[in-house]
């Protein structure tokens, strides 16, 4: 897998006011999420005290909402945003017709990696649950897709990952990490070799500990 394609992008912060949280921040310097041009501020709600995140329950139209962006990596290294197509309800990226990222289905291509990157919003310790299922039956010469999480304090190191394929269609499980206000955690998506019989539910559930 190529997590060059996520980790090697050391950008520019967003200033979002929706993004208010508290305990110990992380530098600016080392929230790697593009920045955005033309960027609008959307009147998010506040999550700073939410103890409850997830990819499929606050899936929205707008990058940012209670923490959740859709971006995707190339292998020269550069994280972009993925963009909301209001048509199919799916965020796509990187002129593939084929990629994107609807609410739990995620479709991958063999080009980039693609990621739903979660900022949190304050310190402490959560648990990570990851449901995770391939849609359609893979065949004999399908490869599958893999899977990884990582924060951006491990230097590309994933916490967790999995590799699901016709014999291993299914992966379920829970882990707890813990963070520090400002860094972001991305969950991402390879295509591995070939893109056939791919699409992937994919449910993310973030919970803080008392």
């Amino acid at each position: 897998m190529k997590k060059t394609a996520i980790v090697a992008a050391v950008l520019l912060a967003l200033n979002l006011t929706a993004c208010k949280g508290t305990g110990t921040e992380t530098p600016d310097e080392v929230l790697p999420l593009p920045e955005q041009e033309n960027y609008t501020e959307y009147d998010f709600p506040d999550y700073s005290e939410m103890t409850h995140f997830s990819n499929t329950g606050q899936y929205a139209n707008m990058q940012g909402y209670c923490g959740w962006y859709y971006c995707y990596g190339s292998t020269d290294g550069e994280l972009e945003y993925m963009v909301y197509d209001p048509y199919s309800g799916a965020y796509r990226g990187g002129g593939s017709p084929i990629m994107y990222i609807q609410k739990d289905e995620w479709q991958p291509s063999v080009s980039y990696e693609m990621a739903a990157c979660f900022k949190v919003p304050r310190a402490g310790e959560i648990s990570v649950s990851l449901s995770l299922d391939l849609i359609y039956t893979q065949e004999g010469s399908d490869d599958g897709v893999s899977f990884y999480c990582l924060t951006n304090y491990e230097n590309g190191t994933a916490f967790w990952s999995a590799y699901l394929i016709g014999s291993n269609p299914e992966v379920n499980e829970t882990v707890t990490i813990s963070v520090r206000r400002g860094e972001v955690i991305y969950f991402v998506m390879s295509a591995n070799e070939g893109r056939y019989n791919d699409l992937t539910r994919v449910n993310i559930e973030i919970e803080y500990g008392e």
